[in-house]
């Protein structure tokens, strides 16, 4: 289903002429991160270590292997971020000529069940990589802080806006 309900693709299209449903493939989401890519960057990166000793004949250090896994880490957050803010420019809201389209069109938005409502509300469980709860409770339990990939992203913006500051 579209993050917009069932009602985007009579609000919304997207510049690229492709279809509003078409969104980020799953890898990007928070789902994509947990199930697949956290799972595989420390097993993956053990076994090239492990062809380099075999190889090279060097022995690979944990320190090593930790900045190799927050380094795949960091790019695969890049890839997220160029992936979401892909499709989010590629998104728009529908244009009419017609005086009755754009009443419909800012009833259906100012509506109980809004379109851009929620692909806004869609949009912020996307956006972030937490890990999802089975319930509220545990939910509450375990703060964003604690989540390395929270800290992982934090460490990200953190630095790029301090790179990016003026000096």
């Amino acid at each position: 289903m579209a993050l917009g309900g069932p009602q985007s693709e009579l609000m919304f299209s997207r510049k690229s002429g492709k279809s509003v449903n078409d969104g980020v493939a799953g890898l990007f989401t928070p789902d994509g991160y947990w199930q697949h890519v956290d799972k595989q960057i420390a097993p993956v990166t053990q076994a090239l270590f492990q062809d380099d000793f075999w190889v090279l004949g060097g022995v690979a250090s944990p320190e090593n292997s930790q900045q190799t896994d927050l380094a795949v880490r960091q790019l695969y957050v890049q890839d997220y971020i160029r992936q979401w803010e892909q499709f989010l420019s590629d998104i728009q809201l529908n244009s009419s000529a017609d005086l009755s389209q754009r009443i419909n069109t800012a009833r259906l938005l100012s509506g109980n069940h809004s379109p851009l409502r929620q692909l806004v509300v869609n949009l912020s469980k996307l956006l972030t990589l937490n890990r999802a709860q089975p319930d509220e409770q545990s939910a509450q339990a375990q703060p964003a802080a604690g989540n390395s990939a929270t800290r992982t992203l934090e460490a990200l913006f953190s630095s790029s806006k301090a790179s990016a500051a003026p000096g």
